[in-house]
């Protein structure tokens, strides 16, 4: 009696087990988040919705990263419009990308948002501001990017990288990945305190997905889902 109530509990643990992990892959992979606005990403890039400083989220389609990296989104980007036209800025791999022109061999890119959405095999967020930000900030900010775009490169270590940071060890640098990279620009653009950057975390895009307050009263409002096409609602 005493080894089947024993085997009885070892298997509920093991059925709880598998439940929550398929709960888990489930929630990352397949769930598809509600917003209540949505918007067709022409309307997004040609009226003039977007301002530097918002964030475009990314979830994808074609691999499983989300299900190990923990973050439902798994890449970010920072919205900088560039003589009326809205890029985005971001730092990914470049082992599989073609790069183009405006493309930094570092991982860096400065690439127009609407060519960008369009060609992502996934659903694409907007995180809006809540009002914009002062033309010398902006300005500043400019400064920055190309800085980046020519110092700054992209951190393959990610897991290495994400420990050494959570205990201390390193700081947001310019070895970089997309969560960090958008941190770094919060952080130029005066929306997070400067001692937010001392803080140890170990998920920055994760952090940065979900911040909401800000500083000097600014905060991002509710994500409105990006649509491609009128047959995607």
């Amino acid at each position: 009696m005493y080894n089947l109530i024993h085997m009885s509990r070892t298997e509920l643990f093991l059925c709880t087990i598998v439940v929550l992990i398929v709960i888990w892959i489930y929630y990352m992979q397949f769930y598809h988040i509600s917003t209540e606005c949505k918007i067709f990403v022409d309307d997004l890039c040609n009226y003039n919705v977007l301002k530097t400083g918002d964030l475009i989220l990314f979830k994808a389609y074609d691999n499983f990263r989300s299900v190990f990296h923990g973050s439902y989104f798994g890449h970010i980007g920072m919205v900088y419009i560039y003589n009326e036209i809205p890029m985005l800025f971001e730092a990914n791999g470049v082992d599989a990308t073609p790069l183009k022109p405006h493309h930094s061999k570092l991982g860096m890119y400065l690439t127009p948002l609407e060519e960008r959405i369009k060609k992502y095999k996934g659903t694409c967020f907007l995180k809006p501001l809540s009002t914009p930000l002062p033309s010398t900030l902006i300005e500043d900010f400019k400064y920055f990017i190309d800085y980046a775009m020519n110092n700054f490169k992209y951190d393959y270590n990610i897991v290495s990288g994400s420990v050494k940071r959570w205990l201390g060890l390193a700081k947001c640098n310019t070895n970089t990945d997309c969560g960090q990279l958008v941190f770094l620009c919060l952080m130029k653009l005066k929306l997070l305190a400067p001692e937010e950057y001392d803080i140890p975390r170990l998920h920055y895009l994760k952090y940065v997905c979900e911040i909401s307050n800000l500083q000097y009263g600014y905060k991002y409002l509710p994500l409105v889902e990006i649509i491609d096409h009128p047959f995607a609602f």
